[in-house]
């Protein structure tokens, strides 16, 4: 649930910057009758990756494509949205809309091809409706960044009518661009740049193998997610920590809902 007293910045935005609710009223949905609540896939799990992303700190992650790397940063994100944290989602190549149904999606347990195209069981409606009405009361915007470097990344969000906290962006080739730095010279200024801020930024990084230590040193944590059998199971492994001591998280990401499931150990 949302906690309470919880303050939600203005959903005053500059041009490319939205905030969830708005984007997810634009989904109709038919009338709701009382029905359970959403699941929140593993809420314990949501919550825990939430609290663990501190200020002023550079998060990469690494993956092959396909690997699940945007449902990640998402659930990131949601909860450290559901802890209070205000967020800030950068896209450089998925449209705003187009995360917002995918994160509604994950929060509901439902496909989101079917919130696409509205093709939605009758009986899934209810789920539905509760997961919206939960992301749109939290403190998560949406920025479509494509085209955007890191100083003009930097510049958009000191202009912002509110002090995001969190930050992903999703992915770190693109960032580099429009500047034409190498990656390690954009990590270097993303990490700057939180500290600068007091910001937690998450980037993604697209790889087919586990990045070089030339690349993670930047980082304070990087980590590596990869599919590693079967049934959508990929596991969350980090692999350089400078605040803490290193885990791997066993998860399962859903290939249709991307709904996020911690598995035993």
């Amino acid at each position: 649930s949302v906690p309470a007293g919880l303050h939600v910045p203005p959903r005053r935005h500059d041009a490319g910057m939205k905030h969830l609710g708005d984007l997810l009223a634009t989904f109709p949905l038919p009338a709701a009758a009382a029905g359970p609540a959403a699941p929140l896939g593993d809420a314990h799990l949501v919550h825990e990756l939430g609290a663990d992303l501190p200020a002023g700190h550079l998060h990469v992650w690494g993956g092959p494509r396909g690997a699940g790397k945007t449902s990640f940063l998402l659930s990131l994100l949601q909860g450290a949205a559901l802890r209070g944290r205000r967020v800030v989602y950068a896209s450089y190549h998925l449209a705003a809309p187009r995360l917002a149904l995918r994160l509604l999606a994950m929060t509901a347990g439902v496909e989101v091809e079917k919130l696409a195209t509205g093709d939605l069981d009758p009986n899934l409606v209810p789920r539905v409706a509760s997961a919206r009405a939960l992301l749109e009361r939290l403190p998560f915007h949406l920025l479509e960044a494509r085209g955007m470097s890191v100083t003009s990344l930097e510049d958009r969000l000191v202009r912002l009518p509110f002090r995001p906290e969190v930050m992903a962006v999703d992915y770190l080739q693109a960032v580099i661009r429009p500047d034409g730095q190498d990656l390690g010279g954009a990590l270097r200024a993303l990490s700057a740049q939180a500290a600068r801020l007091h910001l937690a930024i998450i980037v993604a990084l697209q790889a087919s193998e586990v990045p070089t230590e030339s690349v993670v040193h930047h980082a304070d944590r990087a980590g590596w997610l990869a599919p590693v059998g079967g049934d959508g199971v990929r596991r969350a492994e980090v692999i350089r920590n400078r605040y803490g001591p290193g885990q791997a998280i066993p998860l399962r990401l859903d290939e249709i809902s991307g709904t996020l499931e911690r598995l035993a150990d």
